[in-house]
């Protein structure tokens, strides 16, 4: 949730053109809409030369984030929902080991010797091959190729919401995220619920005027330099709003990419297709952007969620969110005053 914020923030920050005035104000206090959804991704990647990259067949979230630079507060709520892909049968493809096989499958015996052909005079031992097969709730997670996930979970379908405060002069993070797992291969559905606060010593976040010499230092001379190399872009109306779109190229995915600007800096959108008659499905979309964040508070625990912080570390998606926490102070704490 949080990566979404820094995304946004990061494109604003890179990329410009003439007619797009930033107004600060907006970008640095503000409520925003947001709606991320993975499905033209999945298509793209499902069309690689090595098959399903992507270990979901449907993804989506969106939510409301409130967030005030300057004084250092920041409110994420979302509501999520995926579901996690499942082969439906082997390729059959030959293997020697499970990552050269498709997302949900394994690299399974018998194994039999392949003779390699000579190589300047020297003759290779032969090559063990395998075939792939679909992974089963039995399949040892460590044989199966589901990039950490484990093989009871595919084809789950799972949905859940979350919220996540940072205050830096309360000096405190709040995190409390509730989901629901609807069975693939698991025998039952699952839920998961955890509520914690972290506090963290007075002074480990920088006092705001230092924040707003980052924003002078950083952000605004990012985007003056951006608006002397700015690529091209076309002016389009999409639902009811005047947008700059520019486009560009991603390597990893070998497509183009799409990134909408309002005129007063603020992001509009970011994805793989571009607007079409003046509607857009991008992978991420900033509905509405609005200045002010409104009160930013903390919430209660319900007394069903777990507040151990252990169980948050050991949390993936709670640990990611502190991981970023982290780089955000060491960012802001490393920030030299503008003279």
């Amino acid at each position: 949730m949080l990566q979404i914020t820094i995304m946004g923030l990061l494109v604003v920050s890179h990329v410009a053109a003439e007619d797009i005035k930033p107004d600060w104000k907006v970008l640095t206090d503000f409520t925003a809409q947001y709606e991320f959804d993975m499905k033209n991704v999945i298509a793209i990647a499902s069309q690689t030369p090595n098959g399903m990259a992507i270990p979901f067949t449907s993804g989506t979230e969106s939510g409301t984030i409130h967030a005030d630079i300057l004084g250092e507060r920041l409110w994420i709520r979302s509501h999520g929902a995926l579901t996690v892909a499942k082969p439906e049968k082997s390729s059959g493809r030959d293997c020697e080991y499970k990552d050269q096989c498709h997302f949900g499958e394994y690299c399974a015996g018998p194994f039999h010797d392949v003779p390699q052909p000579p190589d300047d005079g020297w003759q290779p031992p032969p090559q063990r091959v395998g075939s792939c097969k679909v992974c089963t709730a039995e399949t040892d997670p460590w044989d199966c190729f589901t990039e950490g996930i484990p093989p009871q979970l595919l084809g789950s379908n799972v949905h859940g919401n979350g919220e996540f405060v940072f205050d830096g002069p309360g000096g405190f993070v709040e995190m409390r995220a509730h989901v629901v797992g609807v069975p693939g291969a698991m025998p039952m559905p699952f839920t998961e619920e955890f509520c914690v606060r972290v506090k963290f010593p007075q002074g480990l976040v920088p006092p705001p005027p230092a924040v707003d010499a980052t924003i002078k230092q950083g952000l605004k001379a990012g985007f003056a330099q951006a608006m002397r190399h700015a690529p091209p872009h076309n002016d389009v109306t999409i639902d009811g709003e005047s947008v700059s779109v520019f486009e560009g190229w991603c390597p990893a995915m070998q497509d183009r990419t799409y990134v909408g600007i309002r005129h007063n800096g603020a992001p509009f959108g970011a994805g793989f297709v571009p607007p079409k008659d003046g509607e857009w499905t991008p992978l991420i979309k900033f509905p509405s952007w609005k200045h002010g964040a409104g009160d930013i508070e903390g919430f209660p625990c319900n007394p069903s969620a777990s507040t151990s912080a252990a169980d948050l570390i050991a949390n993936p998606q709670a640990a990611l969110m502190l991981g970023v926490f982290d780089k955000l102070v060491a960012t802001l704490s490393d920030t030299q005053p503008v003279d």
